[in-house]
């Protein structure tokens, strides 16, 4: 009984720092103006993904599928970690981590801004 209390606290742990982390993200590398826009489709993508395991539950509901929920579980918190690891290695090697610099990257990505000669800030 002791181990599986230590692997739930050890799990809620993980899970309560991965939010943190993305708050932390989100706070950081995200304009005041398209906050409400990055935060909505960040939540309506966690609530997607939030449906799969029950979803696969009812689907794999033997207990001799068992082990198909557990490798799909490892896959997805594998691609979870590639996902953040590609992530921070593109930002990490072009240089933008410098505060302010990945506020303009991160909204050009998201708002699907050319690149251009001046930015907002330079024209006001």
């Amino acid at each position: 009984m002791g181990f599986l209390m230590a692997g739930v606290i050890t799990a809620r742990f993980g899970l309560w720092m991965f939010d943190l982390t993305v708050t932390q993200l989100l706070q950081e590398w995200v304009e005041k103006s398209v906050i409400g826009i990055v935060s909505g489709v960040q939540g309506s993508l966690q609530m997607l993904c939030s449906i799969i395991p029950p979803i696969l539950g009812i689907i794999f509901s033997g207990p001799q599928d068992f082990d198909i929920l557990a490798i799909v579980s490892v896959c997805f918190v594998c691609a979870a970690g590639l996902v953040y690891t590609a992530f921070y290695a593109s930002v990490r090697d072009s240089g933008r981590m410098d505060k302010g610099e990945h506020n303009n990257a991160l909204r050009k990505v998201i708002l699907n801004e050319e690149e251009s000669g001046s930015d907002e800030e330079d024209n006001e």
